[in-house]
């Protein structure tokens, strides 16, 4: 199967304080189409980049270091914010 270009799905994961979460896991749940089954860390400044291989829905799951989880939902479209936020225990 062909995929078409990726879109970029990126983001910042902080904690409830408003503070970067670094080394927090980040990955898809659900998909619109296909994705690779792998897990991104987020950086010193808790930003992560996922790529989504069609527009649609799709959802992100994140583990913080201390186990914390979350998840969103995401449209991947022209509506797509710039930075995706993320609150672990909040």
């Amino acid at each position: 199967m062909t995929s078409g270009p990726a879109h970029p799905v990126v983001g910042r994961v902080l904690d409830a304080q408003g503070d970067p979460v670094s080394g927090a896991v980040v990955m898809f749940s659900e998909a619109a189409g296909p994705v690779q089954d792998v897990a991104v860390l987020t950086g010193p400044d808790g930003t992560f980049a996922l790529a989504a291989t069609v527009a649609g829905r799709y959802r992100i799951h994140v583990r913080g270091p201390g186990g914390e989880h979350a998840e969103v939902e995401v449209y991947v479209g022209a509506d797509l914010p710039e930075e995706t936020r993320i609150i672990l225990g909040g």
